[in-house]
């Protein structure tokens, strides 16, 4: 929602859509040009086709776009046959297979705008519904936004946007390359944003009374320099944020274990790895 306000787009978020069935309802009957599902916690179909299949009963003529890492996972899949029913399956009008999307996205609302669905074709990083109900692919161009010039602007975000816990990222990828996960091949270099940017977005939340953080980073502590940096301007600040994060138990040391009780630290998850040695050796773990 903040990227594509950034870009003079208008629109709205539904966080929950459960329980916000009514604000759904109410957003769709202006008749959006688009309707955009990530898929960041998905990892089935199921919940997905549930929101397709909502959208579809309060609004059947809005074009329904699905993204995120399920897609791009999806779209990874070695036979194509294979790729087009698992995503037809989820029943969307249009996938943006990039592992970031967001551009994407504004691309193919601007083809949409300017001519219709028949614009698509010319929208990279798209397979789509054609006329015969197949699906159509466009080639991929990767994309690489910023994350600094591309961070929550939560100012623009309204009193919608804003439910409790607020996530946040601060990282992109993963620096290691564990063998059992894909994550890092499919996600791009590991990149962090700057720690201006997290402090803009902290002083936004804080303003509008938010106390509660989780972080969705999947090395939130990496790297350690770093992390310390960012917990020692959270306390500086004095936010008085609780927060919760992933955790990578070797890149930790007593001082930073000080400064996460310091700046609100309530959870972290763990990876819990094998005991055996040669396992995590034979793991790549490090």
């Amino acid at each position: 929602t903040s990227f594509l306000k950034r870009r003079g787009f208008a629109a709205e978020s539904v966080a929950f859509v459960n329980f916000e069935e009514e604000l759904l309802a109410d957003l769709l009957a202006e008749n959006p040009l688009v309707v955009a599902i990530t898929t960041t916690y998905y990892v089935d179909a199921q919940p997905i086709q549930e929101i397709v299949a909502r959208v579809r009963r309060l609004n059947p003529e809005t074009l329904v776009v699905v993204g995120g890492p399920h897609v791009y996972n999806l779209a990874a899949h070695p036979d194509i046959k294979m790729q087009d029913y698992l995503l037809q399956n989820l029943g969307a009008d249009c996938y943006i297979v990039d592992s970031q999307g967001e551009a994407t996205l504004c691309n193919v609302i601007d083809a949409l705008r300017s001519g219709g669905r028949a614009e698509l074709a010319k929208v990279p990083n798209l397979a789509y519904r054609d006329g015969t109900g197949s699906l159509a692919r466009t080639p991929r161009a990767r994309e690489r936004n910023n994350l600094d010039e591309n961070h929550v602007d939560w100012d623009v975000m309204g009193e919608r946007g804003f439910n409790y816990p607020v996530f946040l990222r601060t990282a992109r990828s993963c620096p290691f390359e564990c063998s059992f996960c894909n994550f890092p091949a499919m996600a791009g270099e590991h990149i962090v944003a700057g720690l201006e940017g997290m402090e803009r977005q902290f002083d936004q939340l804080s303003a509008r009374g938010v106390n509660s953080l989780i972080f969705i980073d999947d090395t939130f502590n990496v790297p350690l320099p770093r992390f310390k940096s960012l917990l020692r301007m959270m306390i500086d600040r004095q936010y008085g944020f609780s927060w919760m994060s992933f955790f990578r138990c070797s890149n930790a040391d007593e001082a930073s274990f000080d400064l996460m009780v310091e700046s609100g630290c309530k959870q972290v998850f763990l990876g819990i790895e094998s005991g055996d040695q040669d396992i995590l050796v034979n793991m790549n773990k490090h």
